[in-house]
């Protein structure tokens, strides 16, 4: 797979990667596909969305 950005965001702010629980970090991996529509989970009662692109070096 080529290398790719996951922009994980809870209420408008995108997370660094210290901020993002284990489990959802297992939850995004299982489903990495860089021509995947945004897609979401709850864990913990928080709403998580991601979504993958294309890593474009200089």
């Amino acid at each position: 797979m080529e290398d790719v950005i996951i922009d994980v965001v809870v209420n408008g702010r995108v997370l660094p990667p210290g901020e993002i629980p284990a489990a959802v970090t297992r939850v995004i991996a299982a489903t990495l596909t860089t021509d995947a529509p945004p897609q979401e989970i709850e864990h913990d009662g928080v709403r998580y969305w991601w979504a993958v692109r294309p890593c474009v070096y200089p």
